[in-house]
């Protein structure tokens, strides 16, 4: 957002320049200029959890019910697009571009992008190692893309773009809901096993073909990204393999994302070097594997304390985060010359 960007980004596909012009420019002319764009950036953040809520609790609905809650989160996924593209355009217009705005948009889509993808997993009752698959995959091109970023200062973007992308998601929302109703899994549980093997592996396949694009014009940024991708798929590893379940599964693998891909655009921004992984994500494998044989056994008042270890994980990851943030908070709003000069 602050670079001398034209008012719309690069449009690569006949559904984005429609996008734009029947639907982002009428709501365009109609906010007004006092308007905050970093609200906008916020407000889209709050709605991937929305998402992740109607999405989530599909399955424990039945008939008309579960329809509504995925239609719902599809919904959602189209909202947080049109704000997506929204926040940036507005930024532009009205001439409130900032490297704060910047690093709001970037940072949180790092935690966005694996929140979509555990909606769907969640959603599409998919089988453990599938869910891990889908989580890598799709949080996987964004670091690869933040770490091209990184390292050549080009902030580029595949053939696929982001408004493409989230309007299939949001139809494939949709699409489930229409299928599950038709096709309940309860009563057909096969075929939906079927359709959440085929969604599973063509995200694997997407991602892997985004990466390709990127490593075609960063080969070493992508290597960098595609190691921060390892420890993501190890920590993903423990949920099919047992060591931690539930929803606290998927959250702790989109929060661990987020911490690669937030560091990233911090650390892009600020000038500063960053390869892919720290001292604190690199100990929260072993240290999760550790407390997991330590505690697991171990119940206080019918709560097992190994059941806690995914939720204590994502708590350290994304507080540090959050910490992160607070620690340089008055450094990214100094580079827009916001802060007086009694306080450098």
């Amino acid at each position: 957002m602050v670079d001398s960007q034209e008012l719309y980004s690069s449009k690569t596909s006949a559904l984005e320049n429609f996008v734009y012009k029947w639907i982002c420019d009428p709501i365009l002319d109609r906010l007004p200029a006092s308007l905050n764009p970093n609200s906008l950036t916020l407000t889209n953040h709050l709605i991937y959890w929305a998402c992740l809520f109607f999405a989530a609790s599909a399955p424990g609905l039945s008939g008309a019910d579960a329809l509504i809650a995925r239609i719902m989160a599809g919904v959602a996924v189209f909202v947080s697009m049109l704000l997506d593209c929204l926040d940036g355009m507005h930024a532009r217009r009205t001439g409130q571009t900032s490297h704060l705005g910047e690093f709001l948009d970037h940072w949180l889509d790092g935690l966005n992008t694996p929140l979509n993808a555990a909606a769907m997993a969640l959603t599409l009752q998919l089988d453990p190692w599938t869910s891990a698959i889908v989580m890598v995959s799709m949080g996987m091109v964004y670091i690869v893309q933040l770490s091209v970023w990184h390292h050549s200062g080009k902030f580029l973007c595949p053939p696929t773009s982001g408004v493409d992308a989230q309007c299939l998601l949001s139809l494939s929302f949709i699409g489930a809901g229409i299928y599950f109703y038709v096709w309940p899994l309860a009563q057909f549980p096969e075929i939906g096993r079927w359709v959440g093997l085929i969604f599973g592996w063509t995200c694997v396949a997407t991602a892997f073909k985004q990466v390709y694009w990127f490593s075609k014009r960063g080969a070493t940024a992508t290597v960098y990204g595609l190691r921060a991708n390892l420890f993501v798929l190890a920590l993903a590893l423990l949920y099919p393999l047992g060591f931690i379940g539930g929803i606290e599964a998927f959250i702790l693998m989109a929060v661990a994302s987020w911490r690669i891909a937030g560091s990233y655009v911090l650390y892009t921004i600020l000038g500063r070097s960053y390869g892919g992984l720290d001292f604190v994500l690199s100990l929260t494998l072993p240290a999760v594997l550790c407390m997991h044989f330590a505690l697991g056994p171990i119940t206080i008042a019918s709560y097992g304390l190994g059941e806690g270890l995914a939720l204590t994980a994502t708590a350290v990851l994304g507080g540090l985060t959050l910490y992160d943030l607070a620690t340089h908070f008055r450094q990214l709003r100094f580079l827009d010359g916001d802060v007086s000069s009694e306080t450098t």
